[in-house]
């Protein structure tokens, strides 16, 4: 979604680039490292959410960031040590950032979004987005892996914790998800 985004904003395709041989993404761009805090929407924007239900959000991260290679957690090798060791973990910032709760980015009332769409249905955000934008848009495929690296199988107790754990985004989420 970055892309898209970014492409909206500067009329252009993202196009990494480096500064002092250190290659920079649109996660570094964009990158928040603070927690939702509402802010006055200015003239002719709009505030959006796009969530996602919580455990299938750790286990696309899981297949994106551990399998496929894109972000380090310190000695993963299969989901159930990520979630029992999950409180103790030494993870990149991109690791952080993709398993954090999602009332870190969406504070705890979805009310200050005038619209709010679900992972499972992009399609309304991109007829909404091409709408707004006056021109058809598109999301980019750039997660493709995640996509085709199969599906990792929770144990029961580790279910239990991830529930635990995101308990306070399933809150926020009651009307799109249930733990």
């Amino acid at each position: 979604m970055r892309e898209l985004f970014f492409e909206l904003d500067n009329g252009f395709s993202f196009r990494k680039f480096e500064i002092n041989g250190e290659p920079l993404d649109l996660f570094w761009l964009y990158r928040n490292q603070e927690g939702f805090k509402p802010q006055s929407i200015p003239k002719d924007y709009e505030s959006i959410a796009v969530v996602r239900d919580p455990i299938k959000r750790f286990l696309s991260f899981f297949k994106w960031g551990i399998i496929d290679g894109n972000c380090a957690v310190d000695g993963i090798i299969t989901i159930n040590q990520l979630v029992e060791n999950f409180e103790r973990l030494q993870m990149s910032p991109k690791a952080r950032f993709h398993l954090a709760p999602q009332i870190v980015f969406f504070g705890t009332d979805l009310s200050f979004f005038g619209r709010v769409f679900t992972v499972e249905r992009l399609d309304e955000l991109t007829s909404y987005l091409s709408e707004r934008a006056g021109k058809a848009v598109a999301l980019p495929r750039t997660n493709i892996g995640a996509n085709t690296s199969g599906n990792p199988e929770l144990s029961n107790s580790s279910v239990e914790k991830l529930q635990k754990i995101y308990r306070m985004d399933y809150e926020l989420l009651k009307n799109f998800y249930c733990a």
